[in-house]
């Protein structure tokens, strides 16, 4: 009996002493485990230590009312998809999204934030007042479309022409006389209502203005250009040169005169949709000009690189070309056109007519167009009452505002050149 009590005394100390040893393995387990990871937070912790954050702009200026993106990155960290928080400053000024998107509110200056924790980069944004780039630019301006004779219910895109450059119908006003003959769109779209006549005027913010005439009929008849004409332009130009190419369709009441502009060598020069040309390295290139029902007229351009020509910059006289149009005298009206180049820049054209039974001896030029430093410059000038021995002269000035001899030619002559 004293010995089965011991066999079951001995036999409970065994199990106590494996459960005891049971438990210290466990705990070695967990401090192990503990200490791996508390290694590996650490580890983590010191690699976010030298994290660093960095946005795409130190500065920035914008203008009232556009935005744009700001792009900031997370370096030297081992998280995998770090968040940045975005803040600015002044949010009346500038206004910041949690994508990085900036939007300009009102003129100022103030710093746009991205964090990462306690880090973080900044970018100074300058919001500037919206400038009007139709007042900076546009000297003149011309609905080049002409005088439209529209189909009840029909309607046609105007062709507009500013010089120098090419700016955006938003930035032009559109108005009809009379909405209930003949609307025009902000577009510049006009559409035949009523059968009568309207005027449509387009004008620009700094008040140059310009006005055909669009006369809506009841006959369901399309009238097709016949042919095309370029006009107006230099043979040559010089890379990163501009010049605005002229064009005439007939019949003048053709009731569609929207034309296509390509260019056999884009990399030698490119046209706009407008007809503005645009010279990028030497070389030569055929210019076309398509009417929508296939009628073609081609002129060829030369681009001459004067970079390496020492002289380039040295002053030298204008040159001015001044002709009348193939098709003058229709009605006693006559187009002169006016091409003026010079490889220093032209600053202005001035220029006046006389009537025949004028007294005047000398032409004192009385209407000035700013050229604003083009090296081509291409116009055309309509006049009206025109009577033989009526007379046109023009004088062309560089950008040193150097004076070139003046020009004088019959308005009625078939062409004059100097």
């Amino acid at each position: 009996m004293y010995d089965n009590y011991n066999d079951d005394k001995s036999s409970i100390n065994k199990i106590k002493k494996i459960g005891l040893i049971a438990i210290i393995i466990c705990l070695i387990l967990i401090i192990i485990i503990l200490a791996i990871k508390g290694y590996s937070n650490n580890k983590k912790d010191n690699s976010d230590t030298n994290a660093t954050v960095v946005i795409n702009q130190k500065k920035l200026n914008l203008e009232v009312g556009k935005k744009t993106n700001l792009n900031a990155y997370v370096l030297n960290t081992n998280e995998e998809n770090p968040v940045i928080i975005w803040k600015s400053d002044n949010p009346e000024i500038v206004d910041v999204t949690d994508d990085g998107i900036i939007i300009a509110n009102k003129e100022g200056t103030t710093i746009i934030r991205a964090s990462y924790g306690g880090i973080q980069a900044q970018c100074s944004v300058t919001v500037t007042s919206k400038t009007s780039e139709i007042e900076d630019q546009i000297q003149s301006l011309k609905i080049i479309s002409g005088n439209i004779v529209l189909n009840k219910g029909q309607g046609i895109l105007l062709q507009i022409e500013t010089l120098p450059g090419k700016v955006e119908t938003e930035d032009l006003i559109f108005a009809s006389s009379d909405n209930s003959i003949a609307t025009v769109s902000e577009k510049g779209y006009v559409n035949g209502i009523n059968v009568g006549t309207t005027t449509i005027t387009v004008k620009t913010a700094s008040g140059l203005s310009d006005s055909i005439t669009v006369t809506v009929v009841e006959t369901v008849k399309n009238i097709d250009p016949t042919s095309v004409k370029i006009y107006g332009l230099s043979k040559e130009l010089i890379v990163g040169g501009t010049a605005n190419v002229l064009y005439d369709i007939l019949p003048t009441n053709a009731t569609n005169k929207s034309v296509i502009w390509s260019s056999s060598d884009p990399s030698i020069a490119s046209i706009s949709s407008s007809g503005v040309i645009t010279g990028h390295k030497a070389g030569s290139c055929v210019i076309t000009i398509t009417t929508y029902n296939n009628i073609k007229d081609n002129y060829t351009i030369i681009v001459k690189d004067i970079s390496g020509d020492s002289n380039k910059d040295n002053n030298k006289t204008p040159t001015l070309t001044i002709y009348t149009s193939p098709w003058a005298n229709q009605s006693s009206t006559s187009k002169v056109f006016v091409v003026a180049t010079s490889n220093v820049g032209l600053a202005k054209f001035k220029y006046c007519r006389f009537k025949s039974s004028s007294n005047q001896n000398e032409c004192i030029p009385d209407i000035e167009i700013a050229i604003n430093n083009l090296t081509t410059y291409s116009n055309v000038l309509s006049f009206t009452d025109v009577t033989p021995n009526d007379i046109i002269c023009g004088i062309v000035y560089d950008k040193n505002n150097n004076y070139s001899n003046k020009i004088c030619i019959p308005i009625m002559s078939r062409a004059a050149l100097w």
